[in-house]
């Protein structure tokens, strides 16, 4: 049970940061309402993540599962983009 909280922080980080990739990418080629969209899915999932982390200071599993999210996020980010493509001119 102990893993539990390590686990769901670091799928809801790699989950909040492939978002905010994606909602820079709207915002960039100008589609406002998706990145709009985007951005409040995004907001919630980190208010989440970041409550579970200061709920739980002593356990730096949960700090690292946190910090390690971001960067797989940013990875799984990049990759989604590829896939939709919409980062090309």
């Amino acid at each position: 049970m102990i893993a539990f909280i390590p686990i769901v922080i670091l799928i809801a980080r790699i989950g909040e940061a492939a978002l905010e990739t994606i909602r820079t990418i709207y915002i960039s080629k100008g589609h406002a309402n998706l990145a709009a969209c985007v951005g409040i899915i995004k907001t919630g999932i980190r208010l989440i993540s970041t409550g579970l982390v200061l709920t739980n200071l002593p356990d730096y599993w949960n700090l690292f599962a946190y910090l390690a999210g971001y960067g797989l996020g940013t990875l799984a980010g990049m990759q989604i983009e590829n896939i939709i493509s919409i980062g090309y001119v």
